[in-house]
């Protein structure tokens, strides 16, 4: 049974109150030190770590130019890519159209009610097979410049690793393009997906980013 405030003496009542004024000011200090080790471990809204000091001799306006011709390559692919989806779908609804027509006139020049109503399934089957191919190249047209802008990121060259996800795994990429394994504590967010803690954790070495996969490379000294 718990005890009652009445069975407390006014000494042990005030000690009460600062054992729990203690408790409060230590989760307000934990409270205080989490989310100033969040704020140090994320820059630009992208979780990071320190893997040695800012260089001296970084330039922005140089990092600026390089990134932005980064960007602007992808941005070209981009286009480039599109068109050619465009050009491969319309490609195919031609052929498609093309097989489907000549069998749909050789049913009409039948001229009987049976040929009439297969070339009318055929009509439909036709135009079934070209909205699949027109769906298609939706998809890969909405998801090119998607992939094209994840592919452009780069990281400030600021000394830290930031979180980049490559393939559905999980890595920390500094501006040299160097890999690690991103070891966090993985959570489930809002849509039930599996992601790491605010604070990345340095994990097993994995290679170096060459702009559209990782290189196996020798693991630098830090």
């Amino acid at each position: 049974m718990a005890c009652s405030v009445q069975s407390f003496t006014p000494a042990q009542l005030e000690l009460l109150k600062r054992v729990l004024r203690h408790e409060h000011d230590i989760k307000m200090y934990v409270s205080a030190l989490d989310e100033r080790l969040a704020r140090e471990h994320n820059v630009g809204g992208r979780r990071c770590i320190r893997v040695r000091d800012e260089p001296e001799d970084r330039c922005l306006a140089e990092e600026e130019k390089h990134n932005e011709e980064i960007r602007a390559y992808h941005r070209r692919r981009a286009e480039e890519e599109i068109a050619e989806v465009k050009a491969k779908c319309e490609k195919r609804c031609d052929a498609t159209r093309q097989h489907f027509e000549a069998r749909i006139e050789k049913l009409l020049l039948k001229n009987d009610e049976h040929s009439q109503l297969k070339a009318e399934q055929l009509v439909r089957i036709m135009d079934d097979r070209v909205a699949h191919w027109q769906q298609r190249a939706g998809w890969k047209i909405e998801s090119i410049p998607h992939v094209r802008e994840h592919l452009a990121w780069t990281c400030p060259n600021d000394g830290r690793a930031y979180e980049f996800e490559w393939e559905h795994q999980h890595y920390l990429r500094t501006y040299k393009g160097e890999i690690w394994r991103d070891d966090a504590e993985m959570v489930y967010d809002h849509r039930y997906r599996k992601v790491p803690t605010a604070i990345p954790v340095l994990g097993a070495w994995v290679g170096i980013w060459e702009g559209h996969y990782i290189r196996r490379a020798p693991e630098p000294d830090l």
